[in-house]
């Protein structure tokens, strides 16, 4: 099963609009734990990560933050995970020629429109994100550019970059129905440098598996659209276990850099989880 629409979903919260989210939830009584992400999908909203709504409300704050920092009306505020982010950027790469980047469910491209307005105009982008079908499909059309493309398939993201310096995924893993099968993908396509944060993970020995609640607007960068209504929203969420990602991992990367990241937690019946972030560097031979 690879990491593709039509076999796994994922969210579309981006890091900087998803803090206040999360800490609005941390204030609430732990969430209920689901046997498997079948049963937590039956108890989600209606057509899960490709609403129509979301979409709708993540392409029309991402527009609007695009057309912000072109115009200069708004500063870019960083917080710790999209640093971490940029970091990785400008370690990823030899001084000279363009930087390829593909942001695994990088819902709009929003990572791109702030890294696109620190870097300087000389440093091209070629950056490839993947995301849910509906998700790529209403980007495609109204945000991708000659630097940023849209897909709903990781082979066809990879495909379109030809290689591949860092490979991002900023909250993702958890979002998936199979999080070690995609992470296996993940690693596979060999990127330079692979970038994890805003990761939950379980330090048991079984998955926690729960749904993740928000309200419409606290999706996507900025305030709510005009014209749409808030409503509560929810989709299925794994904790997977930090040793069995870890063991992924060491297949074919090593550890630059870990930080603390709780952005991507929040409580379920107690269970021991919390937040990671991992920057790691492809090894030249691959572990067995």
């Amino acid at each position: 099963m690879g990491c593709d629409t039509s076999s796994m979903r994922w969210h579309s919260l981006l890091p900087p609009i998803l803090l206040p989210a999360l800490r609005r939830l941390s204030r609430r009584s732990g969430r209920r734990r689901f046997s498997s992400y079948r049963e937590a999908l039956r108890a989600s909203s209606r057509d899960g990560y490709e609403n129509h709504d979301l979409v709708e409300v993540v392409i029309r704050k991402t527009q609007r933050l695009r057309n912000d920092l072109a115009s200069y009306r708004q500063t870019v505020r960083i917080d710790p995970s999209s640093g971490a982010g940029l970091v990785a950027l400008l370690t990823a790469t030899e001084e000279s020629g363009a930087i390829r980047v593909l942001d695994f469910g990088g819902a709009a491209g929003a990572h791109y429109f702030l890294a696109r307005a620190l870097l300087p105009s000389s440093r091209e982008l070629r950056w490839a994100v993947v995301e849910t079908e509906a998700m790529a499909g209403a980007a495609a059309e109204q945000l991708a550019n000659h630097e940023l493309s849209f897909h709903g398939d990781l082979q066809a993201a990879v495909d379109r970059l030809e290689q591949v310096d860092l490979l991002h995924s900023s909250g993702t893993l958890q979002c998936v129905e199979d999080p070690y099968t995609c992470l296996q993908r993940l690693v596979g396509v060999s990127a330079k440098q692979l970038l994890l944060n805003r990761l939950g993970l379980s330090h048991g020995d079984h998955d926690v598996i729960t749904v993740h609640e928000t309200m419409l607007s606290w999706n996507g960068p900025g305030p709510m659209p005009e014209g749409i209504s808030d409503r509560r929203i929810c989709y299925p969420f794994t904790f997977p276990q930090e040793g069995r990602l870890k063991e992924i991992l060491a297949g074919g990367y090593r550890v630059l850099a870990e930080f603390e990241d709780s952005s991507g937690c929040f409580p379920v019946d107690n269970e021991p989880i919390f937040g990671l972030g991992l920057l790691l560097e492809r090894l030249e031979t691959p572990q067995p």
